[in-house]
């Protein structure tokens, strides 16, 4: 955490590379593709009538998709 903040005071806007760039795109349609439910979890869905947490439950339920189980959150 601290070796990201330190990164973030010295890097330059569109200091990246070409090929830093395309694995970047590369990660990110990885991680969208494994996506199953595009919730943003914002909660703009509720309250629910029915009592159910919506965002919590889809985030479980793409958490499983993404990580192999519920209960794993990403690291980053």
């Amino acid at each position: 955490m601290i070796l990201n903040l330190k990164i973030v005071n010295i890097a330059e806007p569109h200091s990246l590379s070409s090929k830093e760039l395309e694995i970047i795109g590369k990660a990110r349609d990885i991680f969208k593709g494994k996506l199953v439910i595009n919730c943003t979890s914002y909660g703009y869905c509720l309250p629910c009538p029915a009592g159910v947490n919506i965002p919590k439950n889809f985030t479980r339920h793409n958490d499983y998709h993404l990580f192999g189980s519920p209960e794993e959150k990403a690291s980053f």
